[in-house]
């Protein structure tokens, strides 16, 4: 069994309405499976298993999220938990609880959140050229490297030609991974407004004698430098989508009731969100579904439509609650 199978077992999911019905899940088999699941544990029965299941997830996920966000020394109630893909927002209220953050964000379309930031980010795509090659200010060893160049910047430019209609204007973009001579380790150095033709080894060697006194407070002015290797990108552009503004401002009713489990068997409120509008608040406990998730919201939980059409999870102060 999975999670998936706790989710149902507990009746945060609806066998009848998953994937807007058009998936029938077969909720007595999730039972039995965790029936087993329970009696190989010592638990009492499914419901027993589906809970402590969970609650072991969930605390796997935190305990991860604060260990990375300690390492950074930042305190998770300063951050929004972005739930998406199916099962995103079934689980988002449960790992906000446990890692005591204090909002949740549910974008309009979670499972196809992911496609959508596919569809707007720009194309791009790497060229990696070894080089070896010492050059100094006379221009000495730059002829090799102008060449390498100019083969990356025909390879990068025939594949984003292929790249369709969509694709705008495109720039490319030079690092090159530099030391000085018997030097153990490189910089990349970025070149702005990378143009081969302009481009000189004096320009190069100057960017990074910059970066090596910045980093280390010292720099060898009259160094040959050695290019270890030369990373050209080339970033195709995307027309950006306009987001549409969602103008609904009605509370929906319940579709129904159904009976969950959480700590103790309750009925709560089932809501549609398309019926859901602009400046909503919908008090938890209730289940929120949608054609491709089902959003769990956890008593002493509230969540609010915003303008366009993301529902923000929120905890209820104690003046609130």
């Amino acid at each position: 069994p999975t999670i998936t199978d706790a989710y149902l077992t507990l009746g945060l999911l609806d066998e009848k309405r998953f994937n807007a019905g058009r998936m029938e899940l077969d909720k007595a088999a999730a039972a039995a499976a965790l029936k087993q699941i329970a009696r190989s544990i010592g638990l009492k029965d499914e419901t027993e298993a589906s809970e402590a299941a969970i609650r072991v997830t969930t605390a796997k996920m935190a305990t991860e999220l604060r260990k990375l966000m300690a390492q950074n020394g930042l305190d998770p109630r300063g951050f929004i938990l972005i739930a998406y893909g199916g099962a995103g927002p079934t689980h988002a209220n449960f790992l906000a609880e446990e890692a005591r953050l204090d909002s949740v964000l549910v974008p309009r379309l979670p499972g196809t959140f992911c496609a959508l930031g596919a569809i707007l980010a720009d194309v791009r795509r790497d060229y990696v050229r070894p080089a070896r090659q010492m050059i100094d200010r006379s221009g000495n060893g730059w002829k090799r490297i102008y060449e390498r160049l100019l083969d990356a910047e025909k390879e990068a430019l025939e594949w984003i030609n292929k790249e369709g209609n969509l694709i705008g204007d495109n720039n490319l973009k030079l690092t090159c991974d530099m030391r000085y001579p018997a030097q153990a380790f490189e910089l990349s150095i970025s070149v702005p407004d990378y143009n081969l033709e302009k481009l000189s080894s004096c320009q190069i060697i100057d960017l990074f004698n910059r970066e090596h006194e910045r980093l280390y407070g010292f720099h060898e002015p009259d160094s040959e430098v050695q290019i270890t290797n030369l990373r050209l990108s080339v970033v195709g552009r995307v027309e950006k989508i306009k987001l549409i503004a969602k103008n609904i401002k009605s509370k929906p009713e319940p579709e129904g009731y159904r009976r969950i489990f959480n700590s103790r068997w309750q009925s709560v409120p089932v809501y549609s969100r398309d019926k859901i509008g602009q400046g909503t608040v919908i008090e938890g406990p209730a289940i929120i579904e949608q054609p491709d998730s089902t959003i769990v919201l956890l008593s002493q939980w509230f969540a609010k439509s915003d303008k366009m059409d993301n529902l923000i999870l929120k905890r209820l102060k104690s003046d609130e609650a």
